[in-house]
């Protein structure tokens, strides 16, 4: 859970990046459609070690990753594609996952590599913070 990936970073000083990642299949709507995406909530160095690289807009700063009332998210080319059919207009749209409402922030790359099993394009990233206040999955 996030006490101990805290833990960890205070205890192994050397370490350079530790993440923690929740993943789960969820539906999300955009106007009429509904697609389902596997969401993945995610810790502040989760992109050093995924090697995230942005086409649109932005990704979290430390703020927003820190912040449990964050409702912003990052999503893969293929999602923002099925969704607006415009990989740049899905920037600023606002998604509902479970009936709330998230802005999407940034496009991630389309990218051919399938790191630790997730492809980047087919994902919707959420801060970890945030998605554990919205659904309590830090039991």
């Amino acid at each position: 859970n996030y006490n101990e990936l805290q833990w960890i970073q205070i205890k192994l000083e050397q370490l350079e990046f530790a993440a923690i990642k929740f993943s789960e299949m969820v539906p999300i709507q955009y106007d009429k459609k509904n697609v389902q995406v596997m969401l993945n909530a995610v810790s502040k160095d989760f992109h050093h070690i995924q090697n995230i690289e942005m086409k649109y807009g932005k990704y979290f700063s430390m703020q927003e990753m820190e912040n449990k009332y964050n409702r912003k998210i990052v999503v893969g080319e293929k999602i923002a594609e099925e969704l607006t059919n415009n990989k740049v207009k899905a920037i600023g749209l606002e998604i509902n996952i479970f009936d709330t409402p998230f802005e999407i922030i940034g496009v991630i790359k389309k990218s051919k590599n399938i790191n630790l099993g997730m492809d980047m394009n087919d994902i919707v990233i959420v801060p970890y913070t945030a998605y554990d206040h919205f659904r309590h999955i830090d039991n």
